[in-house]
């Protein structure tokens, strides 16, 4: 169960192609919350002052 302040590796998924794509990153959980139809959503602080927000499955492993 992934809460705020956990490190996670993380890598993009294209919804189009339906392929996750780019290297994989390291990155914080700052906030996460749902959006209007029931997805989750988790924004990642990836460096200093550059944020991302990624669904689930883009969030591969929690680092502890």
């Amino acid at each position: 169960m992934l809460k705020i302040g956990d490190k996670v590796l993380c890598r993009y998924f294209n919804t189009p192609d339906h392929k996750f794509y780019g290297d994989y990153f390291t990155g914080i959980v700052e906030n996460m919350g749902k959006n209007n139809i029931g997805e989750k959503w988790y924004e990642i602080s990836k460096e200093v002052g550059v944020t991302t927000v990624l669904h689930r499955k883009e969030i591969k492993k929690i680092l502890k």
